[in-house]
């Protein structure tokens, strides 16, 4: 009986592992040009129920203008929410 409770164990301790880690699971929603520009590229992803927003120039794609995170993804959230990053980088965009 007892390699059978061992076997229970290891399946609800592998369906617990399997479900903490689909909650880190990242989704990229995609990527647009920003602006009516081809240089500049707006992206966005999911992580734990945030919504994270980033802005880059494709000519240094690794190096953000800026980027923010949103726990309601509104779109009134999301336009004041990018007025303000604009604002603060003082890109003339």
């Amino acid at each position: 009986m007892k390699p059978f409770s061992i076997l229970i164990f290891l399946l609800l301790w592998i369906s617990n592992e399997s479900q903490g880690q689909s909650l880190n699971v990242i989704r990229n929603l995609g990527k647009v040009n920003f602006a009516d520009s081809g240089d500049l590229v707006l992206s966005a992803k999911v992580e734990s129920g945030k919504y994270t927003y980033e802005l880059t120039d494709a000519k240094d794609p690794e190096t953000p203008v800026f980027s923010f995170t949103l726990v309601s993804n509104s779109l009134d959230v999301f336009k004041a929410s990018i007025k303000a990053k604009i604002a603060e980088s003082g890109k003339n965009i």
